[in-house]
């Protein structure tokens, strides 16, 4: 999905609407202009991509806290853009298939579950700056794994927050589940 430069905002209008069918002469060149500025690209996630999602850690520190519980995340597709890092994989079963925050003991945002809406793979992180330049990287480049929904664990003083309709991201790049359009993982 081409991005706008040092953004998060999809060049195309009707982004999450977009199937393989779909890819004609206005993608392609928006594609290509993508790539010419040095970026961005991101990738659609969810049931249009085969159940591909991430999960994504918003601090470096929290990173090992969730390999402890889940150390099969070590061995798929991890990428890091400003801080953290996301671990990319295909999901068997049911899940969530919007954004929905994680959080920690104090009600504070942690991370992200994406089981919908697209991420950003490569090119320059928005909080880039010309002195300071910061690129989307990948930490582990394997192949994603595909996991069972019932093995990836959260660890015990964090959680899943309720859906919310509110875009707590702002500027439409992703939105939360809302009460009549989320599918709880069981």
């Amino acid at each position: 999905m081409p991005d706008v430069f040092r953004t998060k905002r999809p060049r195309l209008i009707g982004w999450n609407e977009l199937t393989p069918d779909k890819l004609d002469y206005s993608y392609w060149k928006a594609f290509r202009d993508s790539i010419v500025e040095g970026g961005n690209l991101s990738v659609l996630l969810g049931p249009v991509s085969g159940d591909l999602v991430t999960i994504d850690i918003d601090r470096d520190e929290l990173v090992e806290k969730l390999l402890a519980v889940n150390p099969l995340l070590r061995d798929t597709l991890c990428t890091k853009g400003n801080k953290g890092c996301q671990f990319w994989f295909r999901v068997r079963g049911p899940y969530w298939t919007k954004i929905r925050r994680i959080m920690n003991e104090e009600d504070k945002q942690i991370g992200e579950w994406r089981g919908g809406q697209k991420s950003t793979i490569w090119g320059q992180h928005p909080k880039s700056q010309d002195y300071r330049i910061i690129e989307y990287q990948f930490i582990n480049r394997v192949p994603v794994l595909e996991i069972n929904v019932e093995e990836i664990q959260l660890p015990a003083d964090w959680y899943v927050a309720e859906p919310s309709a509110r875009d707590w991201r702002g500027g439409g790049s992703s939105s939360c589940d809302d009460d009549n359009d989320s599918e709880e993982i069981s």
